[in-house]
């Protein structure tokens, strides 16, 4: 689990066999014809993914004998998936969980390894990341597919407004926090209802993706320790206080408390919000969920004055993992349809398109990008300035979680050092009960390789 940037070996060196897997038997027909149920909670990429799975259902699964059935589930998802996994009634492949150790103790994925012909899929990818990505007891339930960029996206028309531009009368966006601060405060106009941030309060992924990741280029680790192998929230002191001077100037759009995510992009994209938090994924919500009505534009994330700078945070997902309803199927059929949802093909179409950076970067070193989408091209050019780094231990939290910390900061309502302590030692006493209860593997605790952030790339 050793930190570095984007490194990929040959990871679709296997796409000559993935041809011959999906392609060889073109022609030959099956008798019977398998249905693949796959549910996902992907909203953005509902309209591409659908097609293209009709393409295939029409072309190499007619003959290969194979369906696939592509349900886009909304906020229920997790309810709806639950209930079908209680039931004995889930599809064969799903979202890519997060908690996949518990999901394997009660036996509800199947491994990679258990279908058929995977052995030169798998190495394909980079054994390292591939372990970050969720090996559990030697076997893989899932494997890298997108890489997500953040950075601070930026309403042009209002800092040029505001006069915030560069020589050539350019809107200029933030290098540090303090210059985001000072621009938020002259962008703010309450006569006109026009404001310098937006933050989604509401939201429940806030602290990891609206401050974790952002604020790490300011950090030395992103609230997990490798040296020693323990959690300390305490380095987000300095964002914390950053955050609530934001909220006492005034800056921020009214109402914080009750904005979830697409709340606060609806308001960027009308044009009443200077800077927001965003990732690579908003590129297709300004153009098609909230079609934007500003100019914007994406720059990289700021940092602290004064303070030692390091590269902020891209993060890698999966895409899907096979349950183990999958046994009742021709497991031969579902290996060929998780291959060809992790193929060169399909990763090649998202990011031409402009819906995912792929994991795999030589992809975009030779893909030419057809979309027009505005801002694509900025999140996937984050991708050189940027580092993967190992995802912390997962941990079973009692009591206030980081969310629920985050909100109380900004109410006011606790004092910065004393919640950022208490998030601190309860995060490291679910250390312990994790390794008592063998939910959490001790040998993978501490990584003196991981000594902190990396430095910004220049």
């Amino acid at each position: 689990m050793k930190r570095k940037a984007l490194k990929i070996t040959g990871l679709f060196c296997a796409l000559a066999m993935t041809a011959g897997l999906l392609g060889g038997c073109a022609g030959q027909g099956d008798s019977k014809t398998e249905v693949v149920r796959v549910w996902t909670s992907d909203a953005g990429s509902k309209d591409i993914m659908t097609k293209m799975v009709s393409d295939y259902n029409a072309t190499i699964g007619k003959e290969e004998g194979i369906q696939i059935d592509y349900q886009v589930f909304g906020g229920d998802f997790n309810q709806t998936l639950n209930m079908a996994l209680e039931s004995d009634q889930a599809p064969e492949m799903f979202s890519a969980p997060n908690d996949v150790r518990s999901m394997v103790k009660k036996g509800q994925l199947l491994a990679i390894e258990d279908l058929p012909d995977t052995e030169a899929f798998l190495k394909g990818y980079d054994g390292e990341l591939l372990e970050d990505v969720n090996v559990v007891d030697g076997k893989t339930y899932h494997v890298p597919f997108k890489v997500t960029t953040t950075g601070l996206i930026y309403n042009k028309d209002l800092f040029k407004k505001a006069g915030i531009v560069d020589e050539q009368g350019e809107a200029l966006p933030p290098k540090t926090w303090e210059e985001a601060r000072e621009y938020a405060k002259r962008i703010t106009n309450e006569a006109e209802s026009t404001y310098g941030f937006a933050f989604p309060l509401k939201w429940d992924s806030v602290f990891y993706f609206d401050f974790a990741v952002p604020f790490s280029t300011s950090v030395p680790f992103d609230g997990y320790d490798f040296q020693n192998g323990r959690f300390d929230f305490t380095v987000y002191k300095p964002a914390f206080e950053w955050l609530t001077a934001m909220k006492a100037d005034g800056s921020c759009f009214p109402g914080a408390e009750g904005l979830d995510n697409d709340m606060a992009r609806a308001q960027f994209a009308a044009g009443r919000v200077g800077m927001m938090i965003g990732a690579s994924w908003d590129v297709s919500v300004f153009s098609e969920q909230f079609p934007a009505q500003c100019d914007w534009s994406v720059a990289p994330a700021p940092y602290f004055e004064g303070s030692e700078r390091y590269a902020s945070k891209s993060t890698i997902g999966p895409f899907l993992a096979i349950t183990s309803e999958a046994k009742k199927k021709d497991l031969n059929k579902i290996s060929k349809v998780y291959q060809w949802f992790n193929s060169k093909e399909v990763l090649t179409k998202l990011y031409e398109e402009g819906y995912y950076i792929p994991y795999d970067i030589s992809i975009i070193e030779n893909t030419t990008v057809t979309t027009e989408a505005k801002g694509w091209a900025e999140f996937a050019a984050l991708l050189e300035k940027q580092d993967v780094v190992p995802e912390p231990p997962s941990v079973k939290l009692e009591g206030d979680n980081d969310y629920t910390i985050y909100s109380k900061i900004w109410a006011g309502s606790v004092n910065i050092d004393e919640a950022l302590k208490d998030l601190t030692d309860r995060n490291n006493a679910a250390i312990e009960k994790g390794i008592n209860d063998g939910s959490i593997d001790k040998s993978k605790l501490v990584d003196s390789s991981v000594k902190k952030n990396p430095l910004p790339k220049q």
